[in-house]
């Protein structure tokens, strides 16, 4: 060391970044990100129309990670295209896998198999929302109806659970997307109101 470098202030490696801005994700969330309970409650009260939000906000999520996809066309036809959203949740989850483990590399040792993150059963829960959306369309029985709204939402939350475990295992906030804004509480307020109506008309078409 030269004598003149001891008299040098110390100064910070700029070229290097710091470390946790290594592991922060550079790309926005594969999926739309919401709390499982907030899509439960919204999807209910509104009587299914907030899956329309749900699925419109996926498909622009996936149109932005590069997918040709038409996020309008697909949330129109949610039914037809629900089995390949689930199944990209699953595509995602298969493709963290491989990252974490080209990471480790090839010496490393083998990971628990239980740290692994499960895939959704992306057939099983897309034949239950088609199920559930043709129940919730038989005419003349309302309360068949009613009773399916709640159920349909079943195949969402899990989904959502699923996408909300693969971007905490990515780098993601997971609290992002769970607090109830305005708009959703309006939503909330409005329902309620429906959902009293019309439990009030059947109650006098029991009679």
């Amino acid at each position: 060391m030269e004598l003149e470098d001891i008299y040098r202030p110390p100064q910070a490696d700029m070229e290097s970044p710091p470390s946790e801005a290594v592991d922060a994700p550079l790309e926005p969330a594969p999926f739309f990100q919401t709390s499982p309970f907030k899509v439960a409650v919204l999807f209910t009260a509104t009587f299914g129309l907030y899956q329309l939000l749900w699925f419109y906000r996926q498909w622009d999520r996936r149109q932005d990670h590069g997918e040709d996809v038409r996020p309008l066309a697909r949330t129109i036809f949610a039914v037809l295209f629900a089995y390949s959203l689930f199944q990209g949740v699953n595509d995602e989850i298969e493709l963290c896998a491989d990252l974490e483990a080209a990471r480790r590399g090839p010496a490393a040792p083998l990971p628990d198999p239980s740290d692994r993150i499960a895939l959704l059963p992306a057939g099983l829960l897309a034949l239950l929302y088609f199920a559930l959306s043709l129940v919730n369309r038989v005419p003349g029985i309302p309360h068949l109806g009613l009773l399916a709204v709640p159920l349909m939402s079943m195949p969402l939350v899990i989904v959502q659970r699923k996408i909300n475990e693969l971007h905490a295992r990515l780098g993601f906030d997971p609290n992002e997307g769970t607090a109830f804004t305005a708009g959703s509480i309006a939503a909330l307020a409005v329902g309620a109101l429906f959902w009293i109506t019309t439990g009030l008309s059947l109650v006098g078409v029991g009679r």
